[in-house]
């Protein structure tokens, strides 16, 4: 990545981590499946990679672990999920109701 399109806040962190961390670098992200899942939501994953290929460009190696928790409970309801579901997926774990009855 071009020095020119690296942002400051990328290089501070990156500096950082070189100066306080010995060794291999592993970068942890996640993402909750039982929210809202958007375009938005992508920018865990984008800044932990581009700290992975920053810190790899100076030899450190590095990798990026990306966790779903699939554990957590729905907290919203999109639309069309059929109210009569709903009751039956209030509470569950995201992993226990991977395809909920959709309304007509």
């Amino acid at each position: 990545m071009p020095l020119l399109v690296r942002t400051w806040w990328l290089e501070r962190l990156a500096r950082r981590v070189e100066a306080e961390v010995e060794g291999p670098v592993v970068i942890g992200t996640g993402k909750k499946a039982s929210g809202t899942v958007h375009a938005g939501s992508l920018r865990e994953l984008v800044i932990a990679d581009a700290l992975r290929r920053r810190l790899q460009e100076a030899a450190r190696p590095a990798m990026v672990v990306c966790t779903i928790f699939s554990q957590s409970e729905f907290k919203r309801w999109r639309p069309g999920i059929c109210p009569k579901a709903r009751h039956v997926l209030a509470g569950a774990p995201a992993f226990a109701a991977a395809r909920p009855p959709v309304a007509p």
